[in-house]
């Protein structure tokens, strides 16, 4: 009981307290994760915070941010209750705006409990904003030309490799400079990149049917998002008259002087128990307005083309065949008015080959022009030996004259023509 005196008036007020042997505590710890972000104007980063009850009863929490720019911070949850000792994540997020300078910014998050308003906790959270920065690579593809030469009405296509070299994701754009831009169209052409990622540009050029002859510039140009950063690549094109592809070839046997015969067909007349070897000279020129790969085939008499397996004929006898050069693995190149003047045909028959006529034939052709084919050919005649005079035991026709007959002959030719 207490008592307050004034003079005569005395006021007396009866206190009721309690005492408890076991007060409620109220703490909160917080943990942020990071505790520093680097981040480029424009753009937002995520960050976590730990909110544990350090008090002795349930509880919420209120979490605020602070700081230079406590605008910048916003949470999934703003408000969390735990049970004494319980502990939540909350995912936060740090979204710092296009206009901010280039600096250093210092921001915190806070906790408080609703218990007791004097039980709080607070983490700073160092911001260093980087000023955002455009920058691109922006190239032909390793092979793709800077030239060609297309006809009205022609298409032609070319490839761009565009990079992201600045420090964000940008959306680059391409558009088209100078006399051919408006031939020009490219896939895609509006395309976003994160640093330091890559993609294919194709540009294709469509000549109107109706174009001039002439040089035509076209100017290929990508374009960040800052509308100022760009490259820009240059690419020239020849509108001519399209020149239609021709192939065609020339194929003669050829003289010791290299000059063309004109025969295309030869004959060759070999008597049984003979051996003969006949090298036959060849000559193939490209008489068309390209370059040409040529293939060469030697038929044999057999039908076969493997005059490498040799020649067997009816009687079982192998001829030697060669051809020169071999275009089996290495087709032969040449260019328009080009020549090979030195090939050869190599035809060794068999003594005793079986009579009758064996025909070799060389075949000369573009690859994939079948219209191109030329040929030559060889026909070898094996003939049966002329049959031996009659004898007198025989009948028939004169003796044949005596060794002394000649010579008396020869003795008066040689005395004449002293005389």
């Amino acid at each position: 009981m207490v008592e307050v005196s004034a003079g005569d008036i005395i006021v007396t007020q009866e206190l009721t307290v309690v005492v408890t042997d076991d007060p409620t505590e109220y703490g909160v710890t917080l943990e942020l994760e990071p505790q520093y972000i680097e981040l480029v104007a424009g753009k937002s980063a995520d960050f976590s915070v730990t909110v544990t009850n350090d008090g002795d009863a349930s509880d919420t929490f209120e979490l605020e941010a602070v700081g230079a720019h406590p605008e910048w911070i916003s949470f999934d949850a703003a408000q969390v209750s735990l049970a004494a000792g319980g502990s939540i994540e909350v995912d936060g997020t740090l979204a710092v705006p296009d206009d901010a300078l280039d600096d250093r910014y210092f921001l915190g998050v806070r906790a408080i409990s609703q218990g007791d308003d004097s039980a709080s906790d607070e983490q700073d959270l160092t911001v260093d904003v980087v000023g955002r920065q455009h920058d691109l690579q922006f190239r032909l593809v390793t092979g793709e030309p800077t030239r060609v030469d297309i006809g009205p009405g022609e298409i032609a296509s070319f490839n761009f490799s565009l990079e992201n070299r600045g420090n964000s994701a940008d959306t680059f754009t391409v558009s088209f400079g100078d006399a051919a831009a408006n031939w020009a169209a490219a896939a895609p052409a509006e395309v976003t990149l994160d640093p330091e990622q890559e993609t294919t540009i194709t540009v294709t050029v469509t000549v109107p049917t109706g174009a001039a002859l002439g040089e035509y510039r076209l100017g290929v140009i990508a374009t960040a998002d800052d509308g100022q950063t760009d490259r820009r690549r240059t690419l020239t094109l020849e509108v001519e008259v399209p020149v239609t592809e021709t192939h065609s070839l020339e194929l003669c046997f050829t003289m010791p002087s290299g000059d063309c015969l004109s025969q295309r067909a030869l004959e060759v007349a070999i008597e049984q128990g003979e051996i003969q070897t006949g090298t036959y000279g060849f000559r193939v020129t490209n008489n068309g307005n390209s370059d040409a790969e040529i293939s060469l085939t030697l038929t044999l008499p057999s039908g076969s083309t493997d005059w490498l397996a040799g020649f067997t004929d009816g009687g079982g006898n192998r001829w030697y065949v060669r051809l020169d050069p071999d275009t089996a693995d290495y087709p032969l190149q040449l260019t328009p008015g080009g020549q090979m003047d030195w090939g050869a045909l190599v035809i060794n028959n068999h003594k005793l080959a079986a009579g009758g006529s064996y025909a070799f034939t060389l075949t000369a052709e573009v690859f994939g022009q079948p219209g191109t084919a030329q040929q030559l050919s060889v026909t070898v005649t094996v003939t049966e030996p002329d049959a031996p005079p009659p004898t007198d035991e025989e009948g028939g026709g004169l003796p044949a004259p005596s060794l002394l007959a000649v010579l008396l002959l020869l003795g008066g030719v040689a005395l004449r023509r002293r005389r």
